[in-house]
Formats: C-alpha cells, sequence, structure tokens
C-alpha cells in the first residue's frame, strides 16, 4: 500500500487499529527484566493467537511486535545471532503470517504495520545521540520490516518530537508506504520533552508524515479533548489510540476500568467528528476493538477537506502565522562559534521568529551549526527561518524539530518548509 492508496482508502471509511498487546504476553509467560523481541521469537504462539483475535474482531491494522527492536534495547544475545534488520524481519513475518491466513479465511484487506518506538537514549544536547545516526538506528528496522513485507509504519508512544521527525525521516527516506506518528502527552496536554501538539502536527507533517495523532496517555475522552481542535489544523487523517481509562491499582493489580462497551461509546464523539483511525493501548483487548469496530460501522465520516496553503512556521513549543517578512528579526551568521549565544541574546527581545542568515558564512564546517541549532531548538521557544547554502539548509531542514520558513530558493526537498 503506497502513500497514495492509504489516502484513497482512508477518505472512505475509518481504519480500526489493535489494542493493547504487552499485557497479554506477560500472562503469556513474558516476565519482567526478559528481553521482549527474544521471548516472542522463542515464544510466537501467544502473539499469534492475540493478532488473529484482533483481526476477527474488527481490526483493519494490527501492529507487528517490533515496539522495542532497535540496537539500544534488543539485548547482547539476540544482536549476536542476527542484526537489527534480520531480527525486525522475523519479527513482522510472525505477524504478516496471521494477516495473511485471516485475509484468506475473511475476504477482506487487512494490513500490518511496522512499529517503531522510543529507543531509551536522548538526542544531544540532552544526550550524546546525534540526529542523523537516531535516523539510522531507526533506519536498521525500517530495512528488515521493509524486507519481512509490512503494508505501513507507525511510530507510537512518542514523547519527543526531534525523535519522532528522525523516525518518520527514516522511513521516508527509504519507501513511499505511509507512515503514522503519534505521540504520548502528559498532563499538561504535552509531550514530556514540552512539545506542542499542533506544533508536532506541522513539523511531522511538514517531515512526511501520513498521519498523525496520539496513544497511550489518558483515557478517551481526555485524549480526544486535546485531538479533536487539530480536525480543523491538519492536513493529514487523525488518529485516536487511547487507553482504557485511567489505570488503578487493586490488589496489587494495574487494572483499566473502561468496558469494552463503555470504551466504544467515549470514542464515539471522535469517530463522529471525523478521526480517520481509530484504536486501544493499554487496558483494551479484541473485545474493545470489536465494540469499537461495530460503533464505527454506522457512521458516514464527514468529508475530508485539504486546508489552503499553510502560512504557519512553528518551533517545538510555539506556533505563528507568517505573512510578512516583517515578524522575523534577522540575525546575520559569518562564525558559528558564537551562534547559541548570539541568538539568545536576540530571543531575549521576544520577536515572534528569527531569521537566521547563513548566507555571508565563513566556514563550511557544517556540524558546528547543526549542533548549534539543535541546542537552540531546545532553548529558543521562537520559530527559526533559514536562509544560506542549499546544502546546509537542507540538513537543517531534516534535524530542526518545527516547521521552519527558508529565505530564497531551496532545491526540491521531500520536506515543507514554509519558502519565503
Amino acid at each position: 500500500m503506497n502513500r497514495a492508496e492509504f489516502r484513497s482508502l482512508i477518505q472512505n471509511k475509518p481504519l480500526i487499529l489493535d489494542g493493547a498487546t504487552g499485557t497479554w504476553l506477560q500472562e503469556h509467560g513474558l516476565t519482567p527484566g526478559c528481553c521482549p523481541t527474544t521471548w516472542l521469537l522463542e515464544n510466537p504462539e501467544p502473539l499469534v493467537e492475540l493478532q488473529t483475535s484482533y483481526y476477527a474482531n474488527g481490526a483493519d491494522i494490527v501492529l507487528a511486535f517490533s515496539f522495542g527492536a532497535n540496537r539500544f534495547k534488543l539485548d547482547s544475545q539476540t544482536l549476536a545471532a542476527a542484526s537489527v534488520a534480520a531480527v525486525n524481519q522475523q519479527v513482522a513475518a510472525i505477524s504478516l503470517a496471521v494477516r495473511d491466513a485471516c485475509m484468506a479465511s475473511s475476504g477482506k484487506n487487512l494490513f500490518i504495520a511496522g512499529d517503531l518506538a522510543p529507543t531509551g537514549e536522548f538526542l544531544y544536547p540532552a544526550g550524546d545521540l546525534q540526529f542523523e545516526e537516531l535516523v539510522k538506528v531507526y533506519g536498521e528496522q525500517v530495512d528488515g520490516l521493509l524486507a519481512a513485507g509490512v503494508d505501513l509504519f507507525i511510530v507510537e508512544t512518542m514523547i519527543d518530537l526531534a525523535q519522532t521527525r528522525a523516525a518518520v525521516l527514516a522511513v521516508r527516506d527509504r519507501c513511499d508506504l505511509p507512515v503514522i506518528a503519534s505521540l504520548t502527552l502528559g498532563e499538561n496536554g504535552r509531550t514530556l520533552s514540552g512539545d506542542l501538539p499542533l506544533a508536532a502536527l506541522l513539523s511531522l507533517q511538514a517531515a512526511g508524515a501520513d498521519a498523525f495523532g496520539f496513544n497511550c496517555s489518558f483515557g478517551p475522552d481526555k485524549l480526544a479533548e486535546i485531538l479533536l481542535p487539530l480536525l480543523a489544523e491538519s492536513n493529514l487523517p487523525l488518529l485516536l489510540k487511547p487507553n482504557a481509562g485511567l489505570p488503578a491499582l487493586i490488589n496489587g493489580k494495574t487494572v483499566f476500568p473502561l468496558s469494552a462497551q463503555a470504551f466504544a461509546i467515549a470514542m464515539r464523539p471522535a469517530a463522529a467528528a471525523g478521526v480517520r483511525l481509530l484504536g486501544g493501548c493499554c487496558g483494551s483487548g479484541p473485545e474493545h476493538i470489536r465494540k469499537l469496530s461495530e460503533m464505527v460501522s454506522s457512521f458516514s465520516p464527514p468529508a475530508f477537506e485539504p486546508l489552503a496553503p499553510d502560512t504557519r512556521i512553528c518551533s517545538s513549543r510555539s506556533v505563528i502565522d507568517l505573512t510578512d517578512l516583517g515578524q522575523l528579526t534577522v540575525l546575520e551568521v559569518r562564525n558559528p562559534t558564537d551562534l547559541v549565544d548570539e541568538l539568545l541574546a536576540v530571543a531575549e527581545d521576544e520577536p515572534e521568529g528569527i531569521l537566521l542568515d547563513f548566507r555571508s558564512l565563513e566556514t563550511s564546517d557544517y556540524e558546528q551549526i547543526l549542533m548549534a541549532v539543535a541546542e537552540l531548538s531546545m532553548s529558543v521557544t521562537q520559530p527559526l527561518a533559514f536562509a544560506g547554502p542549499d546544502d546546509l539548509i537542507q540538513r537543517i531542514l531534516r534535524q530542526y524539530p518545527g516547521r521552519a520558513a527558508i529565505y530564497g530558493q531551496p532545491a526540491p526537498s521531500l520536506l515543507d518548509p514554509l519558502v519565503l
């Protein structure tokens, strides 16, 4: 399924995703401290049973259990026996066999999504990991999942916009399959890194995501409360994959309170409003998906209308509608050595946005500039615009965790900056 086919499919009806997987595997032998991927490869039967049930109960899209199958999360024993790509191929093959069997018995079109998730590492300057290295880390998974034959990708449970962009770009660099980007939010309605939902939407839309939304975090009511206002802001179909309510500890066991029927009822407003991708996260099982699928079958979703050309730019924490170059304060950069201090000084005057002009740059040491931009992305809330050599601008566009504006005529790119 390519991106155009995904868009056409989702125009006609909402698609149902699966529910939780980890708790089921724990109930069937996965023990704390064990590498889940290694355990799965040795014990595939519980996953086969669960995913078969999800399809039987109305799921259109089931996630391959590649959530933690990256080089940072896999154990040394597994990595000694096979490459990251090979492990992901083996993991996805389990789910693809389930898909094929269920398609043969049901006659329905069913799909497997390759699953990319947090690595547990932090990008510079919060950690030591450089952006393009993280793209490679996710790329190892993408290579294996593509070799297996997944239908699309989902980047899920993400707590940081920059890392989400790295995963999306790892997919976009390698294929034309759809990629869904899904964040998890805290009580303040932002990611753990402080990313604003609207900014994340605009940034990931520009990076090449095909759908955007939220998973985990809260129950349906609260998560929908944050998601639904984005329907008027988005050129992408939206995803809602909440928990089955807020967890409670009862007799030493974590319990999610929403029954399957209550979960489906709570998801109804999102379906009626036009959210096109619906599923469950923690505490949801096949019965939740069955009730959700039955509820959705009664809806004719509103037409999906693309928005007018978008003049908004954003950092990860603020958004402006840029209609005039005068909204930007210009900082000419000749030597990047003092770039961080100079931009922080400009930001203190609280301009709407800042244009970094590298056209008179006296160095070709782009690495220093890229590291400075990474630092500034965490410390400066204003959206940034850029002018300068095209090879530099293209590299900045990849790692900047927002939607940037570009002054000049950059070379064609998969990315979607606002061109001034």
